[in-house]
């Protein structure tokens, strides 16, 4: 069988594509890999999302500190050679004693009373597993907060790259940590006192000082 098909016959209309049917195919699709994403980051990330990871397995867990939205406001970035630097204006324990994050230090400074009340001295080391999540935050406010309970404190700054504790507590680097190890310096003389009474820091290294 055989059609013959004459000019007007033939349909010569534009086609057009189906914007909406295209947006939401669109929308689906985005839908699909964000989902997608979330699954993948959630079963690659190892990270420990709560207190209760570390106590199950056998590690004790003495504060939980909560970021403090009043300091978070009072930091100020500063650029130095293209790297970032954060200088706190004010210690926390000083300035807002009674935001949640000094109550949940003073928390932390009460189970290490007891924790240590065996332990052969008094030294603490408080280390992180990686930059900028808040050492320099949690150990100059625990100092804090223990002088203020009438108890001298030497806090030793031993960030030989980044150290910037000097900055936060008001006093300079003049003999540091760097040069007592290399024998410049001694501990009665790089001990420095804070404005807060009973409260002396040894910054990490002066500016003059080579990184280790």
């Amino acid at each position: 069988m055989c059609a013959l098909l004459t000019r007007q016959s033939l349909s010569l209309g534009v086609l057009k594509p189906k914007k909406g049917l295209i947006i939401l195919g669109a929308i689906i699709l985005g839908l699909m890999l964000s989902i997608v994403g979330v699954l993948l980051r959630s079963l690659f990330n190892r990270g420990i999302e709560s207190p209760q990871v570390l106590e199950e397995h056998g590690i004790s867990v003495y504060a939980s500190i909560p970021l403090s939205e009043w300091q978070k406001a009072r930091d100020s970035v500063k650029t130095i050679k293209g790297i970032k630097r954060y200088k706190q204006s004010q210690l926390l324990a000083v300035g807002n004693p009674t935001d949640l994050a000094i109550e949940a230090i003073r928390s932390l400074r009460t189970s290490l009373h007891f924790a240590m009340m065996q332990a052969q001295n008094n030294v603490l080391m408080m280390t992180g597993v990686s930059p900028s999540i808040g050492k320099t935050f949690v150990c100059a406010n625990l100092a804090a907060v223990i002088s203020q309970t009438n108890k001298r404190v030497l806090l030793i700054d031993c960030d030989m790259r980044k150290g910037y504790t000097h900055e936060l507590l008001g006093t300079n680097n003049v003999n540091g940590l760097s040069e007592i190890l290399i024998g410049q310096s001694d501990i009665t003389t790089a001990a420095k006192p804070t404005s807060i009474a009973k409260f002396d820091l040894i910054p990490a290294r002066s500016g003059a000082a080579k990184s280790f």
